[in-house]
């Protein structure tokens, strides 16, 4: 997994598209920054991806009053990151993304690195 808006590759700048895949042994979904309002989705022995709409109560964070059709989806998604975090400070709560979060995503990491160099399936 990696992200980084540094690396050379597609483009160099906050407006470079960011994509997230998850293959399994039976189906993969893949999502692509700038076509926002879908997910790529195919199946083993399928004929490849095919477009998968997500559906409109999705686009926006949950509590989030923004337009999910205003403005461009690379700056204004973060509009909804800043309404979690400010209603937690108000609401004496934890962000809906915490820390363990992480620790839990970069165990994945570690896996999927080991299940590279040794080439067999790591369980979680």
């Amino acid at each position: 997994m990696e992200s980084s808006k540094l690396a050379s590759g597609v483009n160099e700048s906050w407006s470079s598209p960011d994509r997230v895949e998850l293959n399994g042994s039976e189906a993969s979904f893949s999502f692509t920054t700038g076509c926002w309002n879908e997910l790529q989705y195919g199946q083993a022995g399928g004929p490849g991806l095919k477009a998968l709409p997500i559906p409109r109560e999705f686009h926006v964070w949950p509590s989030s009053p923004r337009d999910p059709g205003a403005g461009d989806p690379l700056v204004t998604f973060r509009y909804d990151q800043a309404v979690e975090f400010v209603n937690a400070i108000r609401e004496q709560r934890p962000c809906a993304v915490t820390l363990h979060d992480g620790v839990e995503a970069q165990k994945v990491i570690d896996a999927a690195v080991k299940s590279a160099e040794t080439k067999q399936w790591v369980e979680l």
